[in-house]
């Protein structure tokens, strides 16, 4: 995860993000995101004079760290033995 947009703005110093720069930080399209918004996986924050959707950063850190930790548990899994089938095609 990066931890500055383009501009060299720290985004964790932030109180909210737009829906495009939560989507870099997560690295993820801007339709993702918006699903997550949908779920109430990030929360919205209601900013004065706001044209555009806002999202808290707490909400960003939140889901990354879920994601990081899933992440973590798939790759902790056992690794699974081979299935072997075996076919007896003589007929008796």
């Amino acid at each position: 995860m990066r931890q500055a947009l383009g501009n060299d703005n720290p985004w964790r110093m932030r109180a909210a993000v737009s829906v495009a720069e939560a989507a870099a930080i997560l690295d993820r399209s801007t339709s993702w995101v918006r699903d997550r918004l949908t779920d109430n996986s990030l929360e919205v924050v209601s900013l004065p004079d706001a044209k555009r959707i806002a999202i808290a950063v707490r909400s960003v850190v939140r889901l990354s760290e879920r994601i990081a930790d899933s992440r973590a548990a798939r790759n902790r899994t056992a690794q699974r033995p081979w299935l072997r089938l075996v076919v007896d095609n003589d007929p008796k």
